[in-house]
């Protein structure tokens, strides 16, 4: 019986920090999704060089000459260090050709430092993968 209850409390907190079956990917989920931004945040050396795997919106800027593209949902209060509600990463999409604004995807990379800035470490997905998704999911999140 007591196996049974390590085992059971073993994948519920497997499945709050974001492990996946799969592969050793840390996947954001709808209902913890600013905790776990929060936790790679907060602790960016235990996830630099990690596999990230989370669904959002696409969100392309021009940027000067560059364009640079996001994944990210939105949060009513300005937290996690999301900006204005925005929490999420900036993709490098390598060989992955981008889509449309505002679609759904799922993206899947490898967590690196960007730069430095005068607020901290500067963190992107270097993309793996990136698939559109029929069904958005829960775009506005909350603590």
């Amino acid at each position: 019986m007591k196996v049974l209850v390590f085992v059971v409390l073993g994948a519920l907190i497997m499945g709050f920090a974001g492990c996946s079956s799969d592969d050793d990917a840390y996947v954001l989920t709808d209902r913890f999704f600013i905790s776990q931004f929060q936790n790679i945040s907060l602790n960016p050396n235990d996830f630099i060089g990690r596999t990230i795997r989370y669904d959002g919106i696409f969100m392309p800027v021009q940027w000067q000459d560059d364009a640079i593209y996001f994944v990210a949902r939105f949060s009513d209060d300005d937290c996690c260090g999301g900006v204005g509600g925005i929490i999420g990463f900036e993709v490098y999409l390598n060989d992955i050709e981008p889509v449309g604004r505002d679609t759904w995807v799922e993206i899947t990379g490898i967590l690196e430092e960007a730069y430095d800035s005068d607020f901290g470490s500067f963190m992107r997905l270097n993309a793996v993968s990136m698939v559109e998704l029929d069904e958005p999911g829960q775009e506005f999140v909350t603590k």
